[in-house]
């Protein structure tokens, strides 16, 4: 035979290979190679699968994927396809897996068996827990190829092996596994945990999953949380906990920007309360779904109602979430006072109740009635404070919901770096949780950086994300405030009439979803990109007249700023002066860097039209260039740099005073 000039070429499967029973003893001295074949590769299995699904080329990608490479699994479920098109194991795969399982001894069959339950992978305690009873160890599975050793675990060989074995489990002895399963997961996932009880359809599977779901939504995980939520609502059955159910997928949906599903899930949950308890936690997710889309007299509506309930509940978390909601609701209307007080009960409730969670938000909360007030500095420590907490304590959704607003705060404390480090922060943590309203906040903080820099292209970018983002959320509130952005990209580049255009439209916006939030920033607009005197003297006026009725802080920060711009370029220096006063005095009592420039500036650029002494004038301006450079108006240092060498020039030094804006 060693010098027959002939190739013997055989083919063996793992399992009884010939080759480990005296082959190689047998073959004595004559050369023998063996070729351990692999898997098929994803686009090798494609292409097979293809040849039989013909132009089903997504059944052949699901299929290729499915049979792990596996030839003969990929040829049945390529014909299961053809037949059936669903992705139940075909008869033939289960009959070649259980005809393998059905040679091992009855302990090692139920060891498999009891393995299937806990999924492709699992832990030898947690197979020892389920189990009724194990072998001395998983050795001959491991052999006959049904097994295989994953550090300290183990998984199955292949998942059509896996799901085979499950498949060929009793309904009633599947159930029992799946329970004991759960319970041993109970202290450790509470997510498995569920899982497996709802594949017992155990009674307690709807609370588990709510649970569950809880755990994800304190991690920020929306989109989870929501699932989690959708399957426990139909397996609920009792009214209190389908209610409960309902209420939290009410408040996921809320986050997510879904409203008008939102408001189904709280009917849902105000048709199934049996206490009234449960029902006041409905009526307030409906509040809440009606403050998303600006109908803010129509939710305090329901809260005037809903506080005394609470009180008389004498449920300190329900009354949290009611003065919370309240202050919320309070803030785009500017009423400072009854903010800043629902505020602080909210947190006092929080307390009371002992809920970490909530009484971060309340945190946040005391930040916007600081911010209403014009207490910026005071604002900026808050929304730090709330952000540091809700981070400590790993509460993902409430350090996203504020972080944008300490991109304002360093903002306008004159911290560019500070406010753009928040605002990307905040871009990628809403992004990654599905919250759209922190983004659209960031986008405005990185348009203000952007345009302020110079970077209007940049600019352009975060304007046209903060309109898609106002789209998908419904925010109709916000949609003024970006159209006054774009418009001030219009008027930089010079294109006024456009820009004006679009101010216009933007103001006809605001009187009908209320003046208070963003009408200044929008009229401050008009009157810096108008060439009409007279609609510009009643854009300001009725911008001042908003401002004092009750305004946020960003509204008096950049009407002013316009304000000044738009009565500079007019030659209206007197306009200009009040206004910077007007800011001045809005920010004595906690100044900040971004208003002093604007104050500053304003009356060195008066000064500097009305003849101001040379020299003075050109150490303010250097003065104010340095902190224009320092502060990230990068625009502004360019522009202030060219007045100086001006200055410097013979002529203007010898110049007489003039009206001509510099």
């Amino acid at each position: 035979m060693t010098e027959c000039p002939a190739l013997l070429l055989l083919t063996s499967r793992p399992e009884g290979d010939p080759l480990e029973r005296g082959w190689r003893r047998l073959a004595a001295d004559v050369p023998l190679v063996v070729i351990e074949l692999g898997p098929l590769a994803t686009a090798e299995a494609e292409t097979l699968a293809l040849r039989m699904l013909a132009a089903e080329a997504a059944a052949a990608r699901r299929c290729a994927a499915r049979s792990g490479g596996n030839p003969l699994f990929l040829e049945q479920l390529a014909r299961a396809a053809l037949d059936r098109r669903d992705d139940a194991l075909p008869e033939t795969v289960q009959s070649l897996v259980l005809a393998r399982v059905d040679r091992l001894a009855a302990r090692d069959r139920a060891a498999l068996q009891a393995a299937s339950v806990l999924g492709q992978r699992f832990d030898p305690e947690a197979l020892r827990a389920v189990a009724d009873e194990l072998p001395t160890d998983l050795d001959e599975p491991i052999r006959r190829g049904l097994l295989r050793p994953d550090g300290s675990a183990f998984r199955f060989a292949h998942a059509l092996i896996r799901d085979g074995v499950y498949a060929s489990l009793l309904h009633e002895r599947r159930r029992a596994l799946h329970r004991r399963a759960a319970d041993w997961y109970a202290s450790r996932d509470a997510l498995l945990r569920a899982e497996h009880l709802v594949l017992a359809d155990d009674p307690e599977a709807a609370a588990a999953l709510l649970a569950a779901a809880r755990g994800e939504a304190a991690g920020a995980r929306l989109a989870a949380t929501r699932d989690l939520l959708s399957r426990a609502e139909p397996l609920a059955r009792e009214p209190g906990l389908a209610s409960a159910i309902a209420v939290e997928l009410g408040r996921v949906l809320l986050e997510l920007g879904a409203v008008e599903p939102a408001l189904a899930a709280f009917e849902r949950a105000l048709e199934a309360a049996p206490d009234a308890a449960g029902r006041a936690r409905a009526r307030l997710g409906r509040a809440g779904c009606l403050r998303l889309v600006d109908r803010i007299p129509e939710a305090l509506a329901l809260l005037d109602a809903l506080e005394p309930e609470a009180r008389a509940l004498g449920d300190p978390e329900l009354l949290a979430r009611v003065l919370h909601l309240r202050g919320n609701l309070l803030f785009p209307l500017g009423r400072v006072a009854e903010c800043g007080a629902a505020h602080e009960a909210a947190l006092e409730a929080a307390r009371t109740a002992g809920s970490v969670e909530l009484e971060a938000r309340a945190l946040g909360g005391i930040g916007d009635a600081a911010f209403l007030g014009g207490r910026l500095v005071s604002a900026l420590a808050a929304f730090e404070g709330c952000v540091a907490r809700a981070r400590a304590e790993r509460l993902l959704g409430v350090e996203t919901a504020n972080l944008p607003m300490v991109g304002w705060g360093r903002l306008v404390a004159g911290d560019p770096a500070g406010a753009r480090e928040a605002a990307l922060r905040t871009v990628d943590q809403a992004r990654a949780t599905g919250r759209l309203r922190p983004e659209l906040i960031a986008r405005h903080v990185l348009f203000l950086l952007d345009s302020a820099a110079g970077a209007l292209e940049a600019a352009l970018v975060q304007v046209d994300r903060a309109e898609e983002l106002v789209e998908l959320s419904g925010a109709r509130r916000f949609a003024p405030e970006t159209l006054a952005f774009r418009a001030e990209l219009l008027r930089l580049g010079g294109r006024r009439m456009a820009a004006l255009e679009l101010l216009r439209e933007a103001l006809e916006a605001c009187r009908r979803t209320g003046m208070a939030f963003v009408g200044p920033i929008v009229l401050g607009g008009i009157a810096a990109t108008t060439d009409d005197p007279g609609e510009r003297r009643a854009a300001l006026a009725e911008g001042q007249e908003v401002l004092a009725s009750g305004s946020a802080s960003h509204t008096h920060l950049l009407f002013a700023r316009d304000a000044i711009e738009g009565c500079l370029t007019a030659g209206e220096f007197d306009a200009a002066l009040a206004a910077a006063h007007a800011l001045e005095a809005y920010t004595a009592a906690e100044p900040v860097a971004w208003a002093r420039f604007w104050i500053d500036r304003a009356r060195a650029l008066v000064a500097a039209a009305r003849g101001a002494e040379p020299g003075l004038l050109a150490a303010e301006l250097v003065r104010l260039r340095a902190e224009a450079l320092r502060i990230g108006f990068l625009r502004e240092a360019g522009a202030l740099e060219e007045r100086l060498a001006r200055l410097a020039s013979a002529g203007e030094a010898r110049s007489a005073p003039s009206k001509e804006v510099p």
